[in-house]
């Protein structure tokens, strides 16, 4: 009986935040949220977030200079991929971008890069595998930002060099355009 009476409590309490307007933070925000492009609300933690830098960080400006850093890895490397939101598609091209050790500064030569819009992915496959603990920057020139401010998600995978290679998540960049 105590069981029912809690949970019978607890829903008219639900119901009733809901109907007065406490609630409706919770329930408008998703909805809000689903409106602007590139709006993170939820994601993995922050274990997984990664370095930038950007140059100029408003939207629509052109010619921008972005750095994404990522950690030495305890795995070789034979590709990377980069996964982009819908908001770059048109901007983000494989050739925009360079693949450098962050610790010489040498480029890291590049096999092949491809590049899929509609799943807003580019395939960076390597002319030799990149050593473990080997940190790594992806500098991308000549872009040019989304033209709706927000906060936008782009992630990286590394196929690593082992028997039967599996794309790792290393984590995600969350790149804030702002007026």
């Amino acid at each position: 009986m105590h069981t029912l009476t809690r949970k019978f409590f607890l829903t008219l309490l639900t119901l009733t935040a809901t109907c007065t307007g406490v609630g409706a933070l919770a329930i408008l925000a998703p909805t809000q949220s689903a409106q602007a492009e590139g709006f993170v609300l939820f994601g993995p933690g922050r274990d997984s977030t990664l370095g930038y830098s950007i140059r100029n960080g408003r939207p629509s400006a052109r010619g921008e200079y972005l750095r994404l850093f990522i950690p030495a890895q305890d795995v070789a490397a034979t590709e990377l991929q980069l996964n982009y939101p819908e908001a770059y598609n048109q901007y983000l091209r494989p050739d925009l971008v360079r693949i450098l050790n962050q610790r010489t500064r040498q480029e890291i030569r590049v096999q092949q890069a491809t590049n899929d819009p509609s799943t807003g992915s580019i395939r960076f496959a390597f002319a030799e595998p990149v050593p473990s603990g080997v940190p790594l920057e992806l500098r991308i020139t000549g872009l040019t930002n989304p033209s709706s401010p927000g906060m936008y998600r782009l992630q990286a995978r590394l196929l690593g060099t082992e028997a039967n290679p599996l794309f790792r998540y290393v984590g995600q960049w969350l790149v804030t355009i702002s007026r």
